[in-house]
């Protein structure tokens, strides 16, 4: 009998994924590099200090770039023909707007640009100079320390009728090759917050508004995960990408998406809109093609070349896939090439036997029935909307007595 309870338990454990929280994302901001106090108030090596500092985050920038493919050589011409061998598809970090990535590395450099301004252009008497000219007699309770590891500022700025409005604090370490930055501002009288903790690779981003409106935001640039909640009690908008499975999931008040990828190049693409169900492929993983006339759909908002609407592919001088509209659209960064079709019945579809990607078209359906309820978002993170809702609401409280405290 003991072994029966045994092997029931374990099987309840795998069933409910809830017998360890190792899957759960960690919300709470990591804080733990910010222990420097031995800052000075001597700015005559400020200079020096923040070429250095800007030195360690290229290169630390340049570390995440290792490896990414980026096309820029490629400038294809429209109106003309190229061979499958000629296009590089998809610059993986660079040219991803749903995932990303790049919000983290911003906002390593708005850290340095707005602490350097910051510390050279305001004094402790609350005199600012420069960019920050407008800021004097409105600016209170500044305070800032330097060296060669990093540094800090914060102040106040009060209103007319001299109550704070605004409160602004940065620090940030750089050191072997690393940084760690934090940034807390709240404004519009205290009632909106935004707050971004940047640590050991990861990026933290929380939001709130008098409206109640919360926000979170996550990105792993060891792992490439990423995470994005903002919602509040009228509308939701929710992203969540995972590296082992590379699914990009996607879910707003009336659409849902699901997106298959290869080191971060799209694969395939399946959305609802208010019952309206569409399908994206990637035509790098079709085969049967070996040559594209490109005719960028969008460019001047019409096709380049008006006798053709859409490009065409052809596979030994044959044009092949005649019955999609073949999209193709590039910019400096990436150049992608893909069809989208209405389906109408999500149940009697299967992927063209060209198609070469790792995913079934039943597979990516089910991804997309699971977004039937909106807070699967949450619990692929073991969380609660509660959860997220708590935490920014906790920090937003907290620095507002902090903000108060400090006037």
């Amino acid at each position: 009998m003991k072994k029966k309870l045994v092997i029931l338990f374990l099987f309840l454990c795998i069933a409910l994924v809830g017998c360890s929280d190792s899957q759960r994302l960690d919300i709470t901001p990591n804080i733990t590099d910010f222990t420097n106090t031995d800052y000075s108030q001597d700015k005559s090596n400020i200079y020096t200090y923040f070429q250095n500092f800007n030195l360690v985050k290229d290169t630390y920038e340049d570390t995440l770039d290792k490896g990414v493919l980026d096309n820029k050589a490629f400038n294809p011409s429209y109106d003309d023909f190229y061979t499958r061998n000629q296009i590089l598809l998809e610059n993986r970090f660079k040219s991803n707007y749903s995932i990303n990535h790049r919000k983290s590395t911003n906002f390593l450099d708005y850290t340095l640009n707005q602490s350097f301004y910051i510390i050279t252009g305001c004094e402790i008497d609350n005199t600012c100079v420069g960019m920050y000219e407008n800021y004097s007699g409105l600016m209170d309770n500044f305070d800032y320390g330097i060296n060669e590891e990093g540094g800090f500022y914060s102040f106040v700025l009060l209103n007319s009728e001299n109550e704070i409005s605004n409160y602004e604090s940065m620090r940030f370490v750089v050191k072997d090759d690393q940084m760690s930055a934090e940034y807390l501002y709240l404004f519009n009288n205290l009632e909106r917050m935004e707050y971004i903790v940047f640590n050991s690779n990861e990026y933290r981003k929380y939001g709130y508004s008098e409206e109640g409106r919360v926000t979170f935001e996550y990105s792993n640039l060891s792992t490439y995960d990423y995470v994005y909640y903002t919602f509040d009690d009228d509308n939701y908008f929710l992203l969540n990408y995972n590296h082992e499975d590379q699914i990009l999931f996607e879910a707003g008040d009336t659409y849902t998406s699901v997106t298959k990828y290869d080191d971060f190049t799209p694969v395939a693409t399946l959305s609802s809109n208010d019952d309206v169900h569409m399908l994206t492929i990637h035509f790098k993983y079709m085969d049967g093609w070996d040559e594209i006339y490109f005719n960028n759909l969008y460019e001047n908002f019409g096709p380049t070349n008006p006798e053709y609407t859409y490009s065409m592919l052809y596979n030994d001088d044959v044009e092949v896939f005649g019955e999609y509209d073949v999209m193709a659209k590039s910019d400096e960064l990436y150049f992608k090439i893909y069809f989208e079709i209405v389906i109408e019945d999500l149940d009697d579809y299967s992927f063209p036997e060209a198609f070469t990607g790792d995913i079934t078209y039943n597979e990516l359906k089910q991804n997309l029935n699971n977004l039937d309820d909106y807070t699967y978002m949450f619990q692929i993170n073991g969380l609660t909307q509660d959860d997220v809702e708590h935490q920014v609401i906790d920090l937003y409280n907290e620095f507002c007595q902090r903000a108060m405290e400090v006037n």
